[in-house]
């Protein structure tokens, strides 16, 4: 098992060395908390023409308002 498990431990830090870019383009990006709208315009404008090769962005998560949630102020029991 420990055999098995350096094994990959070896492999998967070679990743690291190969990264799947298109020629001529490198590094990456962490624009989180940026907008859509803004992360599109900063790729148009600026990221694309200087070559980068990858963004990373926040999770896109849909959040919606409930009655009745219980994280705003404990749990509220009548009766």
């Amino acid at each position: 098992m420990k055999l098995l498990g350096s094994f990959l431990g070896l492999a998967t830090a070679q990743d690291q060395w190969r990264p799947a870019y298109a020629d001529g383009h490198d590094g990456m990006v962490h624009l989180f908390e940026w907008s859509w709208k803004s992360i599109a315009e900063e790729c148009e404008n600026f990221l694309g023409p200087h070559k980068f090769a990858s963004v990373q962005v926040s999770p896109p998560n849909e959040n919606r308002r409930v009655a009745g949630q219980w994280w705003p102020g404990g749990i509220h029991r009548h009766g």
